[in-house]
């Protein structure tokens, strides 16, 4: 997916869902499944989370950075190759 609708798609997510980005995590993953439920440990069944694919790894970089600093949380440093991006609401059962 493109950088513009990577985060046309993202902002009307988080939009939908309400809140402060603040009360929001983005990462970048080769594997969504795996770092939303098992890392993050967000509730498959009610947490409120997205992921995308991006066209090209630094597009995923720049989409991440772009939230970031609209104050999004971010945790440990992905690895540069991966294209995947998600978003999750942070909730008292998340692991950031």
């Amino acid at each position: 997916m493109p950088e513009k609708s990577l985060k046309q798609r993202i902002s009307t997510y988080v939009g939908h869902h309400g809140g402060n980005y603040s009360e929001w995590y983005i990462g970048l993953t080769s594997d969504p499944e795996m770092a939303l439920f098992d890392v993050h440990k967000v509730r498959r069944r009610r947490g409120t989370y997205r992921h995308f694919r991006a066209s090209e790894p630094y597009i995923a970089r720049r989409v991440k950075r772009y939230y970031v600093e609209k104050g999004m949380c971010n945790g440990v440093r992905a690895d540069i190759d991966h294209s995947g991006v998600y978003v999750y609401r942070i909730t008292e059962g998340t692991v950031q």
